[in-house]
């Protein structure tokens, strides 16, 4: 539902879609390799859902749709970097995976979360 939501009546501009690739980089992609379950699995309409999970895991009641994205991006920006890694684990089977990967690979840094 999410990614009909997504393809239909919210499409990313030029801009989203590149800073969702730098966020969920190489490594996510990466996941379609790892993980037998997720081969031919398109990981770029993923990369949308893990992210708006990990903003609802990483703001709570904040995550509201009349909570305007300025303030809900100010608290996410007041946020420790355990914090947003947790949030991203903690947001799917997407998101859990790619935080192990990062993990495992030495590539969860500050840089990372930020």
């Amino acid at each position: 539902m999410r990614h009909r939501l997504s393809r239909n009546f919210l499409p990313e501009t030029e801009t989203e879609t590149t800073l969702l690739k730098n966020a969920y980089d190489d490594g996510f992609d990466e996941l379609t390799k790892i993980h037998e379950t997720l081969k031919g699995v398109d990981m770029n309409p993923e990369r949308v859902t893990t992210n708006f999970d990990a903003r609802k895991q990483a703001i709570g009641k904040h995550h509201l749709l009349n909570t305007n994205w300025e303030l809900q991006n100010k608290i996410i920006d007041k946020l420790s970097d355990e914090r947003i890694f947790e949030a991203v684990e903690k947001s799917n089977g997407y998101g859990k995976k790619y935080i192990k990967y990062l993990r495992d690979n030495n590539r969860l840094t500050s840089e990372k979360a930020r």
